[in-house]
């Protein structure tokens, strides 16, 4: 059906308005986040230090067809938890929504599917994961398969009615796990533990091969530790002289 010319006048001044506007979110959406944790915090008695397994050797092998553990702090306590993180892979706006793909080594990307019109790809890297501080978007990529292992962190930012993706780190390596304690954010790769605040690396931890193909899935941070859940135990990374622990369950 063929609109009147009035109409279709009316409908362009309206998208055309609507672009030149702000694209805010609509919503808040869920993110692991954590409440600042300090005093006595203490480890469930199921813990207990084991050494870190050498890579390739047969107690990496066992603890790599272990168990995913979770862990989180109730009660002043770090237990074990059946909890996962929920992943984020939509983040709605005020004209449309930003959908994260995670094709693993099928690759994936990165959308803006707008409410009228065609959709556009804003990053043509695998997704995994969104964050946003102070209504800035943020959107994790990457990739470990085979002899690949890299990752980014992006900026996405909407500018003269447009959204695009602002690589700020390059990671080097395939993010596993994050947090947010207030505005900061603890991020683990195969390589590294990163503390970024804002857009900025603010400490860098390198893992070395400690906790390398072991999936670190979910992290705690109490002071100056942050702790990890991985597949087989949970791991420990004293901030201050960047050593790191490993703990497993007794049984």
């Amino acid at each position: 059906m063929k609109l009147p010319l009035p109409v279709m006048v009316m409908m362009f001044l309206l998208l055309t308005a609507c672009s030149a506007q702000p694209d805010a979110m609509l919503e808040s959406v869920f993110f692991p986040t954590q409440e600042p944790l300090t005093g006595e915090i203490i480890l469930d008695d199921i813990w207990k230090m084991d050494k870190i397994p050498e890579l390739w050797s047969n107690d990496w092998f066992e603890a790599n067809h272990g168990e995913d553990i979770y862990i989180a702090a109730k009660n002043n306590v770090v237990v074990r938890t059946y909890e996962e993180y929920n992943r984020v892979y939509e983040l709605k706006t005020g004209k449309g929504k930003i959908v994260g793909t995670n094709g693993g080594e099928w690759g994936g990307n990165i959308k803006f599917i707008p409410i009228f019109g065609s959709g556009y790809t804003l990053v043509a890297e695998n997704f995994l994961g969104f964050y946003i501080i102070e209504n800035r978007i943020f959107a994790f990529t990457g990739i470990a398969h085979m002899d690949t292992d890299e990752g980014s962190l992006y900026e996405l930012i909407f500018n003269n009615g447009k959204w695009k993706a602002e690589r700020i780190i390059d990671l080097e390596s395939e993010p596993q796990s994050y947090l947010l304690v207030d505005k900061t954010l603890y991020l683990v790769t195969n390589k590294n533990l990163f503390i970024i605040e804002n857009d900025k690396i603010a400490k860098q931890i390198v893992a070395g091969d400690s906790w390398f193909s072991l999936y670190p899935n979910s992290i705690v941070v109490i002071n100056s530790t942050v702790y990890m859940g991985a597949r087989g135990g949970m791991f420990s990374v004293d901030l201050d002289n960047e050593t790191i622990g490993r703990y497993v369950i007794h049984n």
